[in-house]
């Protein structure tokens, strides 16, 4: 005799209180910390662009002055100059906050599951993408990303419906928002791929679920639409240079090689532990499930979650592509009823307990650098003591600074022009290419080359990081003097010969 599944009202009224327990949960955690280093210069272009119009040359640097850069996030840098005008950091931090959770938990909405499960599966989405969620535009892609997933899988039940039909105006403001729109394109291609691979296995693996199977017909109509929707990518004030700017970043050995978030996902790393429970997770649930699944969804988290691995700031797109298949699989487990645990008193109290602490964590790592623009500098790296030095002591008008402080000094410090900052690792001239300049400088094994460099560049301000091996240099060349330094960065100027 089959059990008797409908739940009394007490367990309703449970689940509704540890699912609203839970949101709260996700939206307390997406409260992240403003410290990314690109923020400045986003901030300073936005400025710039609501006083003086969009950018035809870089106006920030000395060393590429009027150099060609591709602004595609500026319609998201206007936004976000925009909220930090109307409410500080704050704004910015509580905006990106609700854009985070709206994408984790739409993302988890992909398959129709309780509401329950469906933020148990987007706070598991957000705990891989904790290392790279913040305040800034990328997650105008992670969006788009939701945006794409969600058209798609819709229409799948509902063909009828012609929602794809949305998608070319989805990808013409995501153009304008952030250059990740590419992501877009390469989901649905999967999507695609899988729909065939269905086709072609249809019949032959009755494990799999029986869901909704596109026909060729309206698998032809969805590939006439993406290629409207590279079209519609063109309506942006860059044009067609979005593209040449995002193969450049791809194959960019440089960036690939030198910048953080670009290195390859690593099991050294803690950041990548969350990743591995999630893969675990899923291997569980299949397991649990007898293996029963959408195959298209698997081929999605499958495929992304290799292209993730290839760098870090690419761990969001396998969370959200792996989430609907993450749904589905904890749908075939927990539909019956929500964890024992949680239906307890302790349980219930054991959450409440972690949801305060959450809250409680972000206030005292949050409210102190929202209001002191001195203890955000100190508190996340950056040289706020430094820069004040500098506002007081001008002079120089050709500085070198640190890769990593570009986008604060761009914001922080406008009156003087930087040697570089995080927008101009790609550029290069038939002549020079800024970032292996940079690279030369900061040198740690070869004096002579960062010397060389500096001179061939005409530095007469050299600002850089308390433990650089340039400071050695500098100090033994005899024609520098360190005019400042403390525990994070060191001025020096060139002594007048």
């Amino acid at each position: 005799m089959a059990k008797n599944t409908v739940q009394k009202p007490h367990q309703n009224y449970l689940v509704w209180l540890v699912g609203g327990l839970l949101m709260l949960l996700l939206v307390l955690l997406s409260f992240a910390q403003p410290m990314d280093p690109d923020m400045g210069w986003h901030l300073r272009n936005g400025a710039d662009i609501l006083s003086k119009g969009f950018p035809r040359g870089d106006l920030y640097s000395w060393t590429m002055a009027g150099y060609p850069w591709v602004p595609h996030e500026w319609a998201t840098d206007v936004l976000m100059a925009w909220l930090y005008r109307l409410g500080g950091l704050w704004a910015l931090v509580i905006f990106f906050a609700g854009v985070i959770t709206t994408i984790f938990y739409l993302a988890a909405g992909v398959v129709k599951t309780s509401p329950l499960i469906r933020i148990i599966v987007a706070l598991a989405g957000f705990l891989v993408s904790w290392f790279v969620v913040g305040v800034r535009p990328q997650m105008f892609t992670l969006l788009g990303l939701v945006g794409v997933l969600y058209l798609l899988f819709t229409w799948r039940r509902q063909p009828v419906s012609k929602l794809i039909y949305w998608l070319p105006l989805i990808f013409a403001a995501w153009a304008n928002l952030h250059g990740g729109f590419s992501a877009g394109f390469l989901i649905i291609g999967i999507f695609w791929a899988g729909e065939v691979l269905r086709h072609i296995l249809r019949g032959k693996k009755p494990t799999r679920l029986s869901v909704e199977l596109l026909n060729w017909r309206q698998l032809w109509q969805l590939a006439g639409v993406a290629i409207v929707s590279v079209v519609a990518t063109l309506f942006n004030p860059n044009g067609w240079r979005v593209y040449l700017e995002l193969w450049q970043t791809f194959t960019d050995k440089d960036v690939l090689a030198n910048i953080s978030e670009w290195l390859p996902l690593s099991l050294t790393n803690v950041g990548s532990y969350n990743v591995v429970l999630v893969v675990i997770l899923l291997l569980g649930l299949l397991w649990a499930n007898h293996w029963k699944f959408d195959l298209t969804k698997l081929v999605l988290a499958i495929t992304v979650f290799f292209i993730s691995t290839t760098a870090w700031r690419h761990l969001p797109l396998f969370a959200i592509a792996a989430m609907p298949l993450l749904a589905e699989q904890l749908d075939g487990v927990l539909r019956h009823g929500m964890p024992k645990l949680l239906q307890t008193t302790v349980g219930v109290l054991g959450l409440v307990l972690v949801v305060g602490g959450v809250g409680a964590w972000q206030w005292a790592r949050l409210s102190p650098v929202m209001f002191d623009p001195a203890v955000y500098g100190r508190s996340y790296g950056y040289p706020y003591d430094a820069v004040q030095y500098l506002k007081e002591h001008p002079g120089g008008e050709r500085m070198y600074n640190e890769y990593n402080w570009g986008g604060y000094l761009v914001w922080q410090l406008p009156e003087r022009q930087v040697f570089i900052d995080g927008r101009m690792a790609i550029w290069t001239t038939p002549t020079v290419k800024i970032f292996d300049e940079f690279k030369n400088i900061s040198n740690i094994n070869d004096a002579e080359t960062s010397l060389v460099t500096l001179a061939k560049w005409q530095v007469d301000t050299v600002f850089t990081g308390s433990g650089r091996p340039l400071n050695k240099y500098l100090n033994d060349s005899g024609g520098w003097e360190a005019v400042y330094s403390d525990a994070l960065a060191v001025v020096w100027r060139k002594v007048s010969s």
